[in-house]
């Protein structure tokens, strides 16, 4: 397993991905050596192979979940593929805000199922794409532009911003990322709190 990780950190996707399939790691019981084995699917752009990973670790996808999460941003990913204005007809997560939520204490059991565990969940997912991604990338931009505005909703301005940032820093483009940005940086001001450097949350370029 060394070899594969080795390899897959230099760049070598194509032996990494020898010493992988070779492994055959297994979901439930070598998770992480499995999760570095998809995100390399992943970055060689093979999507029938990292589909198959899913359904076979995961039949019947839990939403929310973190190959949910995960098969969300693979499809945004085969949709830019199809069309370069994807992010128009639709957003990568799907995430409706429902506010009935907010009024929860955020050690509410139904909260943290519903809002905490979740989130949880999606940092995971993008913690190990952004390990690996250095270059401009829209949907890792906009997944972290909806997870801003849940975070802003749920949880605080503090954390959306830096989710908005961390879009920004992914997509220097995208007038809609660039709005949020500045809207939640304007709260902050308002409030007196200290703008926070989102590279001290994500480790990036």
């Amino acid at each position: 397993m060394i070899f594969a990780e080795v390899t897959k950190k230099t760049g070598n996707y194509e032996l990494s991905a020898y010493y992988f399939d070779n492994l055959k790691a297994d979901y439930k019981t070598e998770e992480k050596f499995w999760w570095e084995r998809l995100v390399l699917h992943f970055l060689m752009r093979e999507f029938n192979s990292y589909n198959r990973m899913i359904r076979e670790a995961e039949p019947g996808l839990v939403e929310h979940s973190k190959l949910w999460f995960f098969q969300r941003i693979c499809d945004a990913k085969l949709r830019q593929l199809k069309d370069e204005k994807w992010h128009k007809h639709g957003s990568v997560l799907e995430w409706k805000i429902d506010s009935s939520l907010m009024t929860l204490d955020k050690d509410d059991e139904q909260f943290r199922e519903k809002v905490i565990t979740p989130l949880e969940n999606l940092r995971f997912v993008l913690e190990l794409l952004i390990r690996h991604i250095y270059d401009n990338d829209e949907v890792i931009a906009r997944t972290c532009m909806e997870m801003g505005l849940i975070l802003d909703a749920y949880i605080s301005r503090t954390e959306a911003f830096i989710a908005f940032s961390l879009a920004r820093n992914y997509d220097n483009w995208d007038k809609e990322i660039l709005g949020y940005l500045k809207k939640e940086k304007a709260k902050l001001i308002e409030k007196n709190y200290r703008i926070p450097i989102f590279r001290e949350k994500f480790s990036t370029r």
